[in-house]
C-alpha cells in the first residue's frame, strides 16, 4: 500500500515537472517569436514592413523551430513514461475516407452545398461581374498566361512565383475548348474548379483524423466557409494549400490497397512520385513541404523494418525534385526571394498568431514523439510526415505573417487541433470549434473584407459604367478588331473581353520595342503583346531577393535594352520626394491594426526601402521623356537614336 502511494507520488511529481518544463518552453517560444526578433538586427534593405520596423522574421521562425525541437526531444526521451504517446490516436486507423452516404450524410451535404456555392460564385466574379474589369490577383495571372501563350517561359523569361499548373492549365483549357473559351473564360473555370477540388481535399484530411461524428459536419462547414474569399484568384484558391495534407493522406492510404499483387515498395514509389509531383505542380512551397514530409515518412518506415518501401519513397522524391528542376529552371527561386524579409510583416501577438503558436506546440511535438516511441504502429509514418510538412510551412506562415497567410499555411496544424480536442472530450471540442469559428472564420472574413471591399465595389462601378456607355465600349471593340486584323500574334492570344488603350498610343510606339518595368493597365499591356517587337514587361528577374538594392543596377541595365520605357507618373512623382517617416509610421501602423485586428504602434528603425522608387531614379538619370499619355510618361534611353 505504502509502495503504491510512493509510486503514485513519484509519477505525479514527474508529471508536475513535465508540465512546468512545458510551460517554461511555451513562454520561451512566445518570447522567441514575438520579442527576440526585434533585437536581433542583421537586416538588409528589402521592400517590407519588417525591415522598416527592424523585425527579423527569420530569427523568430528559427527560434520557434528550436523550441519545438527541444520540446519534442524532452517528450520522446526524458519524459517518456508520461509522454503523450497516445497522440497517434488523433489519426484514424484505416477508416474509409469516403464512407457510405448514409453514414456521413450531413458531411456530404455540407461538401456539396459549399462546393456548389463557391463554384458559381467564382464563375460570377471571374467570368461575369468583372467583364471587362480585372483587378488584384486576376490581372497578375492573365498577364502571365498571355506571355505563356506567346512562347515565353515562366521562371526563366518572366517572374512568376507559383506552380506551373496554375499557369499552363488555363491556357491549355482555352486551346482545347474548340474556340468556346477565351483565356479569361478558361481562367475563370480553372479558379472555380480549383476551389471545388480544394474543398474535396479538406474533406479528405478531416476524414483522416478522429473527431466526434456528431460535430464533423459543423467542423467541415467551418473549414470550408473560411475560404469564401472569391476575389483572391487562382493563387489563393484552397487547392494550392489543401493539396498538401490530402496528398499525404492519400499516399498513406495507397500503401494499404491490394493492387493485383504489385510489390508494396513499387506502390510506395509510384504513390510518392504522384503525390510529390501534384504538390510541386501546384505550389513550390507545397512541393518542398511534401518532399520533407515524405522523407520523414520514409525514415520512420526504414526504422520500422520496411526498408524497400522507404528507399522507394526516397528515390521517388529525389526523382520528382530533379525532374521539376530540369523542366522548370529557376522554379524554386521564388521561395528564396521572400527569405530576406521582403514583403513581410512583423510577428505581433494577435489572436491568429497566438492560435497557431499554441497549436504548433501541442501538435508537432506530440505527433513526433509518438511517431518515434510507437514507430511500429502503421500511423507513425503518417504522423511524422504531417509533422515535418506542417513544421516547414510555419516559415511561410510567420514569414509573410498576415492573418490569411498564417491560417492557410498553418491549416494542417489548426485542423489537427480538432482531433486533439476530441481526444480530451466533447467540451474541449466545443471550445476549440467556437475559438476556430471566432478567430479563423469571423475575424478572417473581417480582415479580408477590410482589404478587398474597395476592389469588390470598384468592379460593380466599372461594370455599371460600361453598361451605360455601350457605344464607347463598341468603339473599343472596333479598335481591337482593327489591331488584331493585322497582328501576327492575334491567333495565339484568344481574348473575348476588351479594355481601352490610350488614343494615339499606337503612333507613339510604332516599330518600337517597349518595356514596362512596373506593369501597366491591361489594355496597354495587351496592345503591346499584339506587336512583333513586344519585349518582356516583367523585369523582376526570378532570382533570390529581387527586392534588394543589389538588383537595382541589373534591372536598370535590362530596361536600357528597350527602345522606349513606359513609366507611371505616380512613380516619377514618388521618386522626386523623400519619404515622410512620421506619416509612413502612422499610416502603416493604422493599416496593420486593421489587417491584424490588433493595436500596432511600431516605430520605424530603418528608412523604408522602396525598390520601385530607386529603379525609377536610376532610369530618370539615363532616359529622356519623349511623350505623355494619361497616367504614364514615355521615356527613351539616352544614346538611342531610333
Amino acid at each position: 500500500m505504502q509502495l503504491d502511494i510512493m509510486k503514485s507520488s513519484g509519477v505525479n511529481i514527474l508529471k508536475n515537472r513535465k508540465q512546468l518544463v512545458e510551460i517554461f518552453l511555451w513562454i520561451v517560444a512566445g518570447a522567441m517569436l514575438f520579442v527576440f526578433p526585434w533585437h536581433v538586427g542583421g537586416l538588409h534593405p528589402v521592400k517590407g514592413e519588417s525591415y522598416a520596423f527592424g523585425f527579423n522574421n527569420k530569427a523568430g521562425v528559427l527560434g520557434l523551430g528550436l523550441c519545438l525541437a527541444f520540446l519534442t526531444i524532452l517528450k520522446t526521451w526524458f519524459f517518456k513514461p508520461v509522454s503523450s504517446v497516445a497522440s497517434l490516436e488523433w489519426l484514424s486507423n484505416g477508416d474509409r475516407l469516403f464512407p457510405p452516404f448514409e453514414k456521413a450524410k450531413w458531411e456530404y451535404v455540407v461538401l456539396i452545398a459549399c462546393s456548389t456555392a463557391i463554384f458559381f460564385s467564382n464563375l460570377w466574379w471571374d467570368g461575369i461581374l468583372v467583364m471587362p474589369y480585372w483587378g488584384g490577383e486576376i490581372a497578375y495571372f492573365l498577364g502571365r498566361i498571355d506571355l505563356l501563350a506567346l512562347g515565353y517561359r515562366p521562371y526563366h523569361d518572366f517572374q512568376y512565383n507559383y506552380g506551373p499548373a496554375l499557369l499552363y492549365v488555363p491556357l491549355w483549357l482555352s486551346r482545347l475548348s474548340f474556340g468556346h473559351l477565351g483565356i479569361e473564360d478558361a481562367y475563370a473555370w480553372c479558379v472555380a474548379v480549383s476551389f471545388v477540388l480544394g474543398f474535396l481535399c479538406v474533406f479528405i484530411f478531416l476524414r483522416a483524423i478522429r473527431i466526434y461524428d456528431t460535430l464533423r459536419p459543423l467542423v467541415l462547414l467551418l473549414c470550408l466557409v473560411m475560404w469564401m474569399c472569391i476575389t483572391m484568384g487562382l493563387n489563393y484558391s484552397p487547392l494550392r494549400f489543401t493539396i498538401l495534407p490530402a496528398a499525404i493522406v492519400l499516399f498513406d492510404r495507397s500503401l494499404s490497397l491490394p493492387l493485383g499483387g504489385m510489390p508494396k515498395w513499387l506502390i510506395a514509389g509510384i504513390s510518392a512520385l504522384l503525390s510529390s509531383a501534384a504538390c510541386f505542380l501546384i505550389s513550390p512551397e507545397m512541393g518542398i513541404a511534401i518532399s520533407v514530409g515524405l522523407l520523414a515518412y520514409a525514415s520512420v518506415a526504414i526504422l520500422s523494418d520496411t526498408l524497400p518501401s522507404g528507399l522507394a519513397i526516397l528515390g521517388a522524391v529525389a526523382l520528382c525534385f530533379a525532374v521539376m528542376s530540369l523542366c522548370f529552371k529557376g522554379y524554386l527561386y521564388g521561395v528564396l526571394s521572400f527569405s530576406s524579409g521582403a514583403n513581410n510583416f512583423p510577428i505581433y501577438p494577435n489572436l491568429t498568431n497566438l492560435m497557431l503558436l499554441g497549436s504548433s506546440l501541442v501538435v508537432i511535438p506530440g505527433l513526433l514523439s509518438a511517431a518515434w516511441i510507437r514507430r511500429a504502429d502503421r500511423r507513425a509514418s503518417l504522423a511524422a510526415a504531417i509533422s515535418f510538412a506542417a513544421l516547414l510551412l510555419l516559415a511561410a506562415s510567420y514569414g509573410r505573417c498576415d492573418p490569411g497567410h498564417v491560417v492557410i499555411n498553418g491549416l494542417m496544424i489548426l485542423v489537427m487541433m480538432f482531433a486533439v480536442a476530441s481526444s480530451i472530450g466533447k467540451s474541449a471540442l466545443y471550445g476549440w470549434t467556437a475559438f476556430f469559428a471566432l478567430v479563423v472564420v469571423l475575424m478572417g472574413q473581417i480582415s479580408y473584407w477590410d482589404g478587398y471591399r474597395a476592389l469588390f465595389t470598384q468592379a460593380f462601378q466599372v461594370r455599371d459604367s460600361y453598361s451605360k456607355n455601350s457605344e464607347l465600349v463598341q468603339q473599343w471593340q472596333d479598335a481591337w478588331t482593327f489591331q488584331r486584323s493585322w497582328s501576327p500574334r492575334s491567333s495565339r492570344l484568344d481574348w473575348r473581353k476588351t479594355v481601352p488603350y490610350p488614343a494615339g498610343f499606337d503612333d507613339l510606339v510604332k516599330d518600337k520595342k517597349v518595356g514596362i518595368p512596373f506593369g501597366a493597365d491591361i489594355g496597354i499591356e495587351r496592345f503591346l503583346k499584339l506587336q512583333k517587337n513586344f519585349g518582356i514587361i516583367y523585369n523582376e528577374s526570378p532570382i533570390p531577393e529581387w527586392y534588394a538594392p543589389k538588383d537595382i543596377e541589373r534591372a536598370a541595365r535590362e530596361c536600357l535594352g528597350f527602345d522606349l520605357l513606359l513609366i507611371p507618373e505616380s512613380m516619377i512623382q514618388q521618386s522626386s520626394v523623400s519619404i515622410d517617416i512620421p506619416s509612413y509610421q502612422k499610416g502603416i501602423s493604422e493599416f496593420l491594426s486593421g489587417l491584424l485586428l490588433y493595436p500596432v504602434h511600431s516605430t520605424v528603425k530603418n528608412a523604408p526601402y522602396l525598390p520601385e522608387v530607386e529603379l525609377t531614379r536610376a532610369l530618370l538619370a539615363t532616359c529622356d521623356p519623349i511623350g505623355k499619355m494619361p497616367g504614364y510618361i514615355l521615356m527613351k534611353p539616352k544614346g538611342i537614336s531610333k
